[in-house]
């Protein structure tokens, strides 16, 4: 686990800021060094490799570095949690999400959902949530309560409804500032009301029973296959006759 970002300087900060920013909006990918460094101001060109690296250890560290203000935000809300149970899976997946929303500000917010959405959905990613949970005591307790609320998941059923629920709980930041952005009237009386709406509906991602086998609509589901194109012929060029 890499250090909280008010334990690097100044520098540092801002290229972690830069990173968490740019990763959201672009995949890693797609952001070079070089965009880091100027979303960053950093008019020394190793400052990556001085402060992290490499920009995968710059990766690593923007991931890590709102975790321990979370997790000191998750204790106050650990202590407040019920006994695990079918109905208490909207109290814990509160105690998870609803310090993300009461420790950033609108645009930390956004920065740190859309870098955690790309995280989460990464391919062959292991940086997503279940990573973070094994690395902080609060977080994991938080997501044993929740697959104790629901003992019939196998580990791996419970895992991909988790990231599911997640991804819809980090995706509802974009939502929520649609929707107060939107002229059309608001369908929510009030920002807690909406976040109350989310966590009952991702609660029953998390709490509705196991599918034993395929209903009627889906039995006959037959997924088209990926048709690989065959490799372009590169054309041979004629000898140039010589002089």
């Amino acid at each position: 686990m890499n250090p909280p970002f008010d334990q690097y300087s100044n520098g540092a900060c801002q290229l972690l800021f830069a990173a968490e920013r740019l990763f959201g909006q672009h995949g890693v990918e797609g952001v070079t060094i070089r965009e880091l460094l100027k979303a960053a101001g950093q008019a020394n060109k190793s400052a990556v490799h001085h402060y992290f690296g490499s920009k995968e250890g710059l990766l690593e560290a923007a991931r890590d570095m709102r975790v321990p203000q979370l997790e000191k935000a998750r204790t106050l809300w650990i202590e407040r949690l019920p006994q695990p149970g079918p109905d208490q899976v909207a109290a814990y997946l509160a105690a998870l999400f609803m310090p993300v929303l009461e420790i950033l500000d609108d645009r930390e917010l956004q920065s740190f959902s859309q870098f955690n959405l790309r995280l989460l959905h990464a391919d062959g990613s292991d940086q997503s949530i279940m990573r973070l949970a094994a690395a902080s005591p609060m977080t994991q307790r938080i997501v044993a309560g929740l697959h104790a609320c629901s003992p019939d998941r196998t580990e791996a059923q419970f895992k991909a409804r988790l990231r599911l629920a997640v991804g819809v709980l980090l995706g509802g930041v974009a939502e929520w500032q649609r929707l107060s952005e939107s002229t059309d009237g608001a369908p929510y009386p009030s920002e807690a009301v909406f976040w109350t709406d989310m966590l009952v509906a991702v609660a029953g991602v998390l709490s509705a029973p196991a599918a034993r086998e395929a209903l009627d609509i889906t039995a006959n589901l037959q997924r088209p296959k990926l048709q690989r194109k065959p490799p372009a012929k590169t054309a041979r060029r004629k000898p140039t006759p010589p002089l």
